[in-house]
C-alpha cells in the first residue's frame, strides 16, 4: 500500500463523518476540456456555491478534487455542463477564451485533503496525517518543518483543510506528479509543463522544460527539426514499444546525449519489426544525429545561449510573484551572467571562454522582438502604472515585452522602430473617438483630433503613442 494509499485510510479513521467542504459526491464522469486546450477525464460535481465544478481527475484519490471556475472550462464544456443541469451563467457560455490568461493563477496540482489540529492551549497545527506512526489514539502529522507530534487524539479538535501539495511533498515527488499527468509530447507541452513547474517552485524543472520549448519551436534549431520528426514518426506506429523507444531517442536528443541517440536507434532498426517506409525515416534521422553530434562546441554553445536565454525570460514573464521592477532589473542587469554561468556548467568550460565565444558568435543571425503594449512603459515610463500593466497582461505579453528589453539592453542592436498599433490603425484613438459604432459610420467629434499622447481619448493598448516599438538585433 503507498503512502498516499495509507494517508487516506488513516483520514477514514481520524475523520470519520468528515469531509472537504463543498464537495458533493453524485458521480458525474466525463471527460472535461480547459480553456487552455487541455482535457483530462475524470468526476465532475458541482461546486454548491454555483462558482465552478470540482473535478477529481481519473488516478487520483477522493479528496484530491480541485475547483474551477466557469471561466477556467472551454466553451463546449461550458455547453455541455449546461445541458446536463449545471448552472453555468449565460454569460459564462459566451466569453472568449484567453488562453494565455487562463489558469494562470489556478491549482497547478490537485489540493491535498489534510487535516487542522487545535490543542487545548489554543495552538494550531496543520499538516498530513502521518499513516506510519498515528495510531487511533495518538497522532503524528507530516508538516513543512518534518513530523509534528504525538498528539492525543482525545485532547485536540481535527477539522478537514485542503494543502497546497507543495507544503507536504518534497519537489522530487512533485515533480514525479507532474509527470505523471502526461509525458510531454510537444514544444506546447513543455511550455505548459514549465508554467506548472514555476507554480510549484520547481525553478530549475522550469527552465528545463522551457529550454525544451525554445529547441522545439524554433524552426532554425535543428534539435527541434529532428525530434519534431520522430514525433510524426511516432504518431503513425502501431508498436507502443517502439514508440516509447522513440520518445526516450527524442529526449537524449534534446539532452544532446547524442551518442545514447544514435545507440538506440540504430537498435530500434535492427529488430526490423517497424515498415520499411518507417526503417527508412529512422535511417534519415539517424544520420541527422550523426550531424547534430559532430558540430562544433562553438556552435552548441550559441544554440544553448540563446534557448536558456528565451528559457530564463519566459520564467521571470511566467512568476507571478515577481514584481514588474524586480523581472526589469533581472532582464537588464544579471540575465547575461546567469545565462553565462549556466551555459559555462553545461559544457564543462570556463564562464571565460563562453563570453568569447559569444561575442565572437556569426553576425548573420538576425531576431526581431516588439514591445507589443508595453511600448508605452519605456517611451512614456513617467506615466506610472507599470505594476499594474504587469499584473494584467497575459504572460506572452509580459514575455514578449521582457524580450525586447533584453535584446536592446544586452545583444547588438542593427536599428529599433516603429510599427503601427494594431489596436487602433495607428490613429492613437479610441473606438468610438474614430467613429466606429456611430450612427451611420459618422465622423468623431472635430475636437477629437489625433492623440498626441495619453489621455481619455487615447488607445488603450498605444496609450495614444500610435505605434510599437521593435528591435531588429543580432
Amino acid at each position: 500500500m503507498t503512502l498516499r494509499s495509507l494517508t487516506a485510510v488513516a483520514l477514514a479513521l481520524f475523520l470519520t463523518g468528515l469531509s472537504l467542504p463543498g464537495v458533493a459526491r453524485a458521480e458525474d464522469q466525463r471527460t472535461v476540456e480547459f480553456a487552455n486546450g487541455q482535457s483530462r477525464h475524470g468526476v465532475v460535481t458541482l461546486d454548491p456555491a454555483q462558482t465552478g465544478i470540482f473535478f477529481l481527475q481519473d488516478g487520483l484519490e477522493t479528496g484530491m478534487e480541485v475547483h474551477y471556475d466557469w471561466a477556467d472550462l472551454s466553451a463546449d464544456t461550458l455547453v455541455a455542463l449546461g445541458e446536463s443541469g449545471y448552472p453555468v451563467p449565460q454569460a459564462a457560455r459566451h466569453l472568449p477564451s484567453d488562453t494565455a490568461t487562463v489558469m494562470e493563477v489556478r491549482p497547478v496540482l490537485p489540493a491535498v485533503l489534510g487535516v487542522k489540529l487545535t490543542t487545548k492551549e489554543g495552538e494550531s497545527v496543520t499538516g498530513m496525517i502521518d499513516a506510519q506512526f498515528s495510531t487511533e489514539r495518538i497522532v503524528h502529522l507530516l508538516t513543512p518543518g518534518g513530523r509534528r507530534g504525538p498528539f492525543p487524539r482525545d485532547e485536540v479538535r481535527m477539522e478537514s483543510v485542503s494543502l497546497a501539495p507543495q507544503l507536504v511533498y518534497p519537489p522530487e515527488e512533485l515533480y514525479r506528479m507532474l509527470l505523471s499527468q502526461g509525458a510531454p509530447q510537444t514544444a506546447d507541452d513543455h511550455r505548459f509543463l514549465g508554467d506548472q513547474c514555476l507554480k510549484l517552485g520547481l525553478r530549475e524543472q522550469a527552465l528545463r522544460h522551457y529550454g525544451m520549448y525554445e529547441l522545439l519551436q524554433a524552426r532554425e534549431r535543428p534539435e527541434g527539426r529532428v525530434v519534431d520528426s520522430l514525433r510524426r514518426i511516432r504518431q503513425d506506429l502501431a508498436d507502443a514499444v517502439l514508440r516509447d523507444e522513440l520518445y526516450t531517442v527524442g529526449k537524449h536528443i534534446l539532452d544532446e546525449e547524442y551518442d545514447r541517440a544514435l545507440h538506440e536507434l540504430r537498435e530500434a532498426t535492427a529488430r526490423g519489426n517497424a515498415p520499411e517506409g518507417v526503417l527508412a525515416e529512422l535511417n534519415r534521422v539517424a544520420a541527422e544525429v550523426s550531424l547534430l553530434r559532430e558540430r562544433t562546441i562553438t556552435e552548441r554553445v550559441i544554440d544553448s545561449w540563446e534557448a536558456f536565454q528565451d528559457a530564463l525570460l519566459r520564467s521571470w514573464a511566467v512568476d507571478r510573484g515577481l514584481a514588474f521592477a524586480d523581472a526589469f532589473a533581472a532582464t537588464t542587469r544579471s540575465a547575461t551572467a546567469e545565462i553565462r554561468r549556466r551555459v559555462a556548467e553545461k559544457f564543462s568550460l570556463s564562464e571565460e571562454a563562453v563570453a568569447r565565444i559569444w561575442a565572437d558568435r556569426p553576425s548573420n543571425r538576425l531576431h526581431e522582438s516588439s514591445y507589443g503594449d508595453g511600448t508605452w512603459l519605456v517611451e512614456m515610463p513617467d506615466l506610472g502604472g507599470q505594476e499594474e500593466w504587469w499584473t494584467k497582461a497575459t504572460n506572452d505579453r509580459r514575455y514578449a515585452f521582457l524580450r525586447a528589453v533584453h535584446a536592446e539592453d544586452q545583444r547588438r542592436v542593427i536599428r529599433t522602430g516603429h510599427k503601427g498599433c494594431t489596436a487602433c490603425g495607428g490613429t492613437g484613438l479610441r473606438g468610438e473617438f474614430r467613429g466606429e459604432g456611430l450612427p451611420g459610420g459618422a465622423e468623431p467629434p472635430a475636437s477629437g483630433g489625433v492623440a498626441a499622447g495619453p489621455g481619455p481619448r487615447s488607445c488603450p493598448t498605444c496609450r495614444g503613442l500610435r505605434h510599437e516599438r521593435y528591435v531588429l538585433y543580432r
